[in-house]
């Protein structure tokens, strides 16, 4: 164990003894010390100057010459010269896997015999390590920040077929006022994290200054330490909620160093308190995390009396007030104006209206849960209410041309031309066509179905495509949907398959009610 420093005090008096004449064996005694300890501040002091000049120093210039000298004499100095460039490279060894003091000592000595030995290598090493390892203590104002992150461990629950859900753990914290909020979700993705960081939001009651995350995928599209790029959906919830978010360093976490220790806490206060509860739903989970959440709150700071709601309390009054409806979140894409002047929303691939004279061009397609918004050179050409019915279709009347015969806006087809079509094939497919013909009020808008059941004739062949139309028309529903559904589960072969159990009505070996009245008679 390393000695305890000695004070400048003690340094002065072992300076008046040697000036006074004093032996090395009496300044020992005299000062508690070992004889070799103080024949080393001896050193140390008579290389710097006389005694007096020593005496009229003051304590910062006289522990320069004490303490910051760490050897005496030339080839000491020169060892030590050599370690200090050494260290920052042993320090980044000592990071890789296996590596280890005793390992970088032995090396050391390898390349210098003459070297520090083992204790000596490893005091250096730390202290080096220590002077690099400060941290900066942060002051918060209220209302300033909210850190969030994602806890590294997960929690679970059992859903209704038996299956176990496994969940990540969203994490916020005011630093200020050390209050938090904990919520399981299903996953990081963008409509979860979004739900989190509003009902954070809405459970402080109100809007910090600024959002510090860590560099997330759905948070940051570019990572940097002076530039980060932001994603969409980021800048969408700084507008929306009147704040500014920014991203921590990478491989930095101690500049969100307050949502870290908010994440051990959660650990202590909620993980463990429910370790031992098996939860049958995600709100459940989030309900019991609610409860331990509110306990943690309520508990005083260790050592002091006051509490994170009391602290809350107060913090409350700095926070921007929030926006009167939630945040909808908007994506973008690029669509292309067929001919029949609509564009595809490949996630519900259902088809919206734009005027027919924009056929050919490609426009930008901005759309929410509820609503779809088609743009070309910034400007909104069209917008529509959001509708996921698959393959339909969505169209404003004042987007139609004058003459819907015209082949520009429908791809060259009448409806005329798929009833002949169907007719070739057979009158079930014919009737099918017809059907979904007649299932709108304009016909271009039934156009692409048609094509569709054209198609499956071409992936499944004419003999399957006549059957499942015959199936679908059994069943009322003649529409492109349905048909693919058939196809693709086989289950218009199921149809076509002999009943292997079925017995002729005429045998020779059956007997009827007569046979058995004959043998009754006598």
């Amino acid at each position: 164990m390393a000695q305890k420093p000695i004070s400048m005090n003690q340094i002065r008096r072992i300076i008046q003894l040697f000036k006074a004449g004093t032996s090395i064996r009496n300044v020992a005694r005299q000062c508690g010390m070992s004889r070799n300890t103080i024949r080393s501040y001896n050193e140390r002091l008579t290389a710097a100057g006389s005694y007096e000049e020593l005496l009229r120093m003051s304590d910062e210039q006289l522990s320069k010459f004490v303490f910051d000298s760490p050897e005496t004499g030339r080839k000491r100095e020169q060892r030590f010269t050599i370690l200090e460039q050494l260290l920052p490279d042993y320090v980044k060894e000592l990071g890789r896997t296996g590596v280890t003091r005793d390992l970088l000592w032995i090396e050391y000595r390898d390349h210098y015999p003459q070297g520090y030995g083992y204790t000596q290598f490893c005091h250096y090493l730390a202290a080096h390590i220590a002077n690099k390892d400060t941290a900066m203590y942060f002051f918060y104002r209220m209302g300033e920040k909210m850190m969030v992150d994602f806890a590294g461990k997960t929690m679970s629950y059992v859903d209704d077929n038996g299956e176990i859900i496994v969940c990540p753990v969203f994490v916020a914290v005011l630093p200020y006022s050390g209050y938090g909020y904990v919520e399981a979700v299903h996953s990081q993705k963008q409509h979860d994290f979004a739900g989190c960081m509003e009902n954070a939001l809405v459970y402080i009651g109100g809007v910090t200054e600024c959002i510090i995350s860590d560099n997330l995928k759905t948070h940051v599209k570019r990572s940097s330490r002076y530039e980060p790029e932001f994603t969409d959906f980021t800048q969408q919830i700084a507008v929306h909620y009147n704040t500014t978010l920014m991203a921590t360093r990478v491989a930095k976490p101690r500049d969100k160093a307050s949502v870290e220790k908010a994440v051990d806490l959660t650990y202590q206060r909620v993980f463990a308190p429910l370790r031992n509860r098996i939860f049958r739903s995600l709100a459940q989970m989030n309900y019991a995390i609610r409860e331990q959440l509110e306990i943690h709150h309520k508990r005083p700071f260790r050592g002091g009396k006051q509490t994170r709601d009391e602290l809350m309390e107060e913090e409350r009054k700095h926070l921007r007030p929030l926006p009167e409806s939630r945040l909808e979140i908007k994506r973008r894409v690029f669509a292309k104006v067929q001919k029949n002047y609509h564009i595809v929303l490949g996630q519900d691939w259902h088809f919206y209206s734009v005027p027919y004279q924009l056929v050919g061009k490609t426009v930008e397609v901005v759309y929410s849960s509820s609503r779809v918004e088609i743009y070309l050179n910034h400007e909104r050409i069209a917008i529509h209410a959001r509708n996921v019915t698959y393959y339909g279709f969505s169209t404003i009347a004042d987007h139609r041309a004058p003459n819907h015969a015209g082949h520009v806006i429908t791809q060259g087809y009448k409806p005329d031309d798929f009833r002949e079509k169907a007719s070739a094939i057979s009158d079930q497919v014919r009737q099918v066509i017809d059907r979904i013909l007649e299932s709108r009020q304009y016909h271009e808008q039934t156009f692409n179905s048609c094509l569709g059941v054209f198609r499956l004739g071409t992936t499944y062949g004419r003999d399957r495509l006549i059957a499942a139309c015959s199936m679908a028309l059994d069943a009322g529903k003649p529409k492109y949907g349905f048909i693919e559904n058939i196809l693709k589960n086989n289950t218009d072969k199921l149809l076509r398959q002999p009943d292997l159990f079925t017995l002729p009505r005429d045998h020779e070996n059956l007997r009827g009610p007569s046979a058995y009245q004959q043998q009754s008679n006598p």
